[in-house]
């Protein structure tokens, strides 16, 4: 769904590639993209009606397909909030946008009318805006940069994503950076392959940014299911991923909790997703 508004952004786009790490572990999406780590832009939406959902699946779940196949974007998706959940909520769904770089963000929308056009050819922007304003609020933006991943596949949307939300605690926003990179992302990848989860995904926060924002970094625990979510991770796959280290002594030196703190937990499940085949779509 278009939230973005770039005249509001511009500024900030340009002072992001000027304080933003270049901390990439990912695929590169083409080679003009070598060294830039992918875009991630979270729309918070509290709905009005049960219209929303309906309008995201029939105009623009066809329409970020085309966006995906011509280029102009890697990934879209639609999380409905399972938890917390209540009429008291600030939001209740979670849109995901997912661009190589900032050049492609930037970009995103700069005539989408006439493209929009050529998937329905019969809508009425100005009707669609109403609709659109009429089913949902959108309660907040903002922009991560994707540093890594456990499996960097972006074809099949999880079904259900635990996202955390993390601060790093004064003077240690590197040593967290690292202890997420070099300890959990190694772990995460083996529990892929060993199916306990689906992926892992770690993201630095990009816009808005400053001391005012609790959070500075998510981290994305990737499930097929609740059930997978809610099984333990057996101990052997930390040390299959550390097996020169003794690992109850790896977590004493380490105390993840003197590095970040866990602000807040939410649990989201997928309901349509787009990666340009038009194929593949959870439904609710």
């Amino acid at each position: 769904m278009k939230t973005l508004h770039f005249k509001a952004i511009g500024i900030c786009l340009f002072l992001l590639g000027l304080i933003s790490p270049n901390l990439s572990t990912l695929h590169a999406q083409n080679e003009n993209s070598e060294k830039e780590d992918p875009i991630v832009v979270f729309s918070y939406m509290k709905s009005k009606n049960g219209d929303y959902a309906k309008m995201e699946k029939e105009i623009w779940k066809p329409y970020m397909d085309q966006e995906i196949k011509n280029g102009r974007m890697v990934f879209w998706a639609v999380y409905d909030v399972a938890f917390p959940s209540g009429k008291n909520t600030e939001y209740d769904f979670v849109t995901i946008n997912v661009y190589a770089n900032i050049e492609q963000l930037e970009n995103s929308w700069i005539g989408y009318e006439a493209r929009m056009k050529k998937i329905h050819p019969s809508l009425d922007l100005t009707k669609l805006g109403k609709r659109t304003e009429d089913s949902r609020d959108l309660v907040w933006n903002e922009a991560f940069r994707l540093l890594s991943s456990a499996d960097s596949d972006m074809n099949e949307a999880a079904k259900v994503i635990v996202a955390n939300r993390m601060q790093s605690k004064p003077d240690k926003y590197n040593e967290y950076m690292r202890m997420e990179l070099n300890t959990f992302q190694p772990a995460h990848k083996i529990s892929v392959k060993q199916g306990y989860r689906k992926n892992w995904h770690f993201l630095s926060r990009a816009m808005p940014y400053g001391s005012e924002y609790e959070y500075d970094f998510m981290t994305f625990d990737s499930y097929d299911s609740m059930s997978q979510m809610a099984k333990a991770t057996p101990a052997n796959v930390w040390q299959d991923a550390h097996p020169d280290k003794d690992i109850e002594a790896m977590w004493a030196e380490l105390n993840p909790e003197k590095l970040r703190t866990l602000m807040r937990g939410e649990v989201w499940k997928n309901i349509m997703y787009a990666n340009g085949t038009d194929k593949k779509m959870a439904e609710k």
